[in-house]
């Protein structure tokens, strides 16, 4: 998940074409047909054109969130525009091929970012690394069946290790596009789902159909980013110590190590995968050199920050650590139990961080109060 607000939630898409299916029979290697999936996501990406209505649905305990927005698509353009709920909840997002902009009207707010390959419709995951993708999931692949007068595939991925969700997508045959994506926890309850619906296909737009028109008086918030970071780098660009989690769940490895800024704001964000599920840790500080303010005092565990706060939002669970230095945020489709386990365990390597710093403070300043 990389922003902060329901836009963060990221899909992953892939297609399959018509030849055997992969299942129990298991005539074709699985790697092999994945990256032909990867090949027909490339050549779809800059030929489908469509326009349609998207209904959004997140799950959480008994309450059911609905949204439903107007999608149009024309490469390298998508914009996706809230039509329905109370007007401060609404936004306008349009990614351009190079940035992701989210407008929103009640605030009177335009936040502008790099836009990740990760942010398609077309994402190309499996062709970083297959292989670690099937260490991770089973491939089950079904149809085509017939779905609102198309054909469809219904491509399943389910985990090996029951702490992570399962995914299963209904993908149009000619266009390669979902038309159904659903996602479960890991205990089996639905967590996420979108369908599109009154879909045109060939659609030829004017110009200004991917146009973000806005008031005068709104306010544009840049974010910046800085990507592919080493952790070298990270410490260096911050001026400060990279906390790493002590604790990572089976399966999952650093993919990405990113920058992100916002005036003074800085916010670092490391990005972990299991080839298809993802989680990400943020630190984020106020204003640079924020940190250096606890070297005055003896007490290394007030600057610790205090037990994780969980909670869920359809898909995502989020535990946060207060400290009075930095925010520290795990965001991810992982399991709660999971995510509450790695979350102690940053907390612990934040506390011995912070102890280390203040006895190196100590020992270069040993006339300090």
């Amino acid at each position: 998940m990389r922003r902060w607000n329901a836009s963060l939630i990221l899909l992953l898409v892939l297609v399959f074409d018509s030849g055997p299916t992969m299942g129990a029979s298991g005539e074709t290697d699985p790697a092999s047909q994945l990256l032909r999936l990867s090949e027909a996501i490339r050549k779809a990406m800059p030929e489908a054109r469509y326009e349609a209505e998207q209904v959004v649905y997140s799950f959480t305990g008994d309450k059911t969130v609905a949204t439903r927005f107007r999608v149009k698509y024309a490469y390298p353009y998508r914009k996706r525009e809230c039509i329905e709920g109370p007007e401060k909840n609404r936004v306008v997002i349009l990614e351009d091929g190079k940035f992701h902009w989210s407008y929103f009207p009640a605030r009177k707010v335009v936040v502008k970012e790099p836009l990740r390959e990760g942010d398609s419709p077309f994402p190309l995951c499996p062709t970083l690394d297959v292989k670690f993708l099937l260490q991770n999931y089973r491939v089950q692949i079904l149809g085509p069946v017939p779905v609102d007068g198309m054909q469809c595939r219904v491509v399943s991925f389910v985990p090996r290790l029951r702490d992570r969700p399962r995914r299963e997508w209904w993908l149009e045959d000619k266009w390669n596009v979902p038309i159904r994506v659903s996602v479960s926890t890991s205990d089996g309850r639905p967590a996420y789902r979108t369908e599109l619906q009154k879909i045109r296909w060939n659609v030829k737009f004017k110009p200004e159909a991917f146009a973000l028109k806005v008031p005068r008086d709104t306010r544009l918030c840049e974010v910046r980013e800085q990507e592919h970071l080493s952790i070298d780098e990270a410490r260096r660009l911050l001026k400060r110590p990279v906390v790493l989690p002590g604790m990572i769940p089976a399966g999952y490895r650093l993919r990405d190590v990113v920058l992100r800024a916002e005036g003074p704001r800085q916010c670092l964000q490391m990005v972990y995968t299991d080839g298809l599920s993802s989680f990400s840790f943020f630190q984020e500080w106020a204003r640079p050199g924020m940190a250096a303010s606890l070297a005055g005092t003896r007490a290394p565990v007030e600057g610790a920050p205090s037990v994780a706060m969980t909670r869920r939002h359809g898909l995502m669970n989020v535990a946060t650590l207060p400290g009075p230095d930095r925010r520290t945020v795990l965001v991810g489709d992982l399991s709660q139990e999971r995510l509450s386990e790695m979350a102690e365990s940053i907390r612990e390597a934040i506390r011995k961080s912070l102890g280390k710093s203040l006895e190196k403070s100590f020992r270069l300043n040993p006339s300090s109060p």
